[in-house]
């Protein structure tokens, strides 16, 4: 979650981040956890968007599976304005954390399954 808040504050583009987290009332940073996963669909009219920053591949897609079934937030791709370069032809899928630095090489695909 670290890294997705990073991002986005990065991004300037959102106009509140906050955090949902089934183990922990504060973030390692310690912003405040508003709720558990199962609230999502309860606070679903407070946001639009949504990242599921969670390590796991299996989870996380299973989450995105969920959410995009359940409710109407629009999964969103965080990409930071100090990306190198994204080449031609590449792959860059919803609620992928793109980090400062990253360079995604044309024909490449860039999903959540490779990068937390």
């Amino acid at each position: 979650g670290v890294a997705a808040s990073n991002i986005a504050h990065e991004m300037g583009c959102f106009e509140k981040i906050d955090f949902v987290d089934d183990g922990n009332e504060s973030t390692p940073t310690g912003e405040k956890v508003i709720g558990k996963i199962k609230d999502l669909a309860e606070i679903n009219s407070e946001y639009s968007n949504i990242v599921v920053a969670i390590d796991s591949p299996d989870i996380r897609l299973n989450l995105l599976t969920k959410i995009q079934e359940e409710t109407s937030y629009r999964i969103v791709t965080l990409f930071s304005p100090k990306a190198v370069h994204v080449e031609a032809n590449s792959t860059i899928a919803a609620s992928t954390l793109v980090p400062a630095g990253t360079r995604v090489k044309c024909g490449e695909v860039f999903d959540r399954k490779r990068w937390t």
